[in-house]
C-alpha cells in the first residue's frame, strides 16, 4: 500500500512541479492519497505580522473557505507564511 500511495503522490507531485500553484485536482488528489490539507494564506504575505488583524484573518479566512470547499473535509491545520506571524 504505501509502495502505491508514494507512486501516486509522485505522479501528482511531477504534474505540478513548474507551475508554482496546486489546482483543486491536485490539492483533492493529495487529500485523497491520505495527507493532511492545512492553511498557509491567501496571498502569501511573507511578513503577515506586518498585516493588520483583520487583514490577517483575511488571509486565512480566503484560504479555509477555499480549501473546505475543495475537499470537503474540516482544515484543522495551518502553517504561517515563512514562518512570520504575532498575537
Amino acid at each position: 500500500m504505501f509502495e502505491n500511495l508514494q507512486e501516486r503522490l509522485g505522479k501528482t507531485l511531477k504534474n505540478i512541479s513548474g507551475r508554482g500553484r496546486l489546482t483543486e485536482d491536485n490539492i483533492k488528489d493529495i487529500s485523497n492519497l491520505g495527507h493532511t490539507i492545512g492553511l498557509h494564506s491567501h496571498t502569501h504575505p511573507t511578513k503577515i505580522s506586518k498585516l493588520k488583524k483583520d487583514e490577517q484573518e483575511k488571509e486565512y479566512k480566503i484560504n479555509f473557505d477555499i480549501l473546505e470547499n475543495i475537499i470537503h473535509q474540516p482544515i484543522e491545520v495551518m502553517s504561517h507564511p515563512c514562518g512570520d506571524y504575532n498575537q
